[in-house]
């Protein structure tokens, strides 16, 4: 009897995955339906699709930039300078804080979406050498070392194609260099003729 009554309970639970099954499968051809030339339109509205944006570029910019402010300013530490000398960075006491001022720069730039394609390639012009210098995974001869320099050669390399996305395409919505460059309410009205 109990294994009648489980038979049941599962062939009704079978029956009720079918139908929600079949819902599933309805609305998935009906959101592929949403994609095809002719079909529905969804989309969300104009200016909340705007609004997202604005602060998905924003947010985006904290975060990219971030790196840069922080370790910008540890490069006029002894720590980082002794090891950019002990790598072999000739005039380390001078390059080292150059290049932290050239990050900061950058870094500060790409935040407040001042200038922010001049930013990025500050940016972009600091990684390359310290990238080439400071992370030779080719010469270590440790295997743990080797990991950790490739673990950062991809890193730079990563923030480099970064800093070139943000050279071509500029800050976004959500930046000083948009709001200058925004049309006033005046241009935007059509002339009399």
């Amino acid at each position: 009897m109990r294994t009648v009554r489980a038979h049941a309970q599962l062939d009704e639970r079978i029956t009720r995955m079918s139908e929600a099954s079949k819902v599933l499968i309805r609305a998935v051809n009906a959101a592929i339906r949403l994609g095809r030339p002719g079909g529905p339109r969804f989309a969300f509205p104009r200016s909340d699709k705007e609004a997202v944006m604005r602060y998905v570029a924003l947010v985006g910019r904290i975060l990219f930039s971030a790196i840069f402010i922080i370790a910008g300013a540890a490069h006029f530490t002894q720590a980082e300078i002794g090891y950019a000398a002990q790598q072999g960075v000739p005039f380390a006491s001078v390059i080292v804080p150059a290049s932290g001022v050239m990050a900061m720069a950058g870094g500060l730039s790409i935040l407040v979406g001042y200038h922010a394609r001049v930013g990025a390639v500050l940016v972009a012009v600091f990684l390359v050498p310290v990238t080439l210098a400071l992370h030779r995974f080719w010469a270590e001869t440790d295997p743990m070392m080797a990991q950790l320099q490739l673990a950062m050669f991809l890193k730079n390399v990563s923030m480099l194609g970064g800093a070139l996305i943000v050279s071509h395409f500029g800050a976004g919505p959500a930046s000083i260099d948009a709001s200058l460059h925004r049309p006033t309410a005046v241009a935007r009205r059509p002339h009399a003729a």
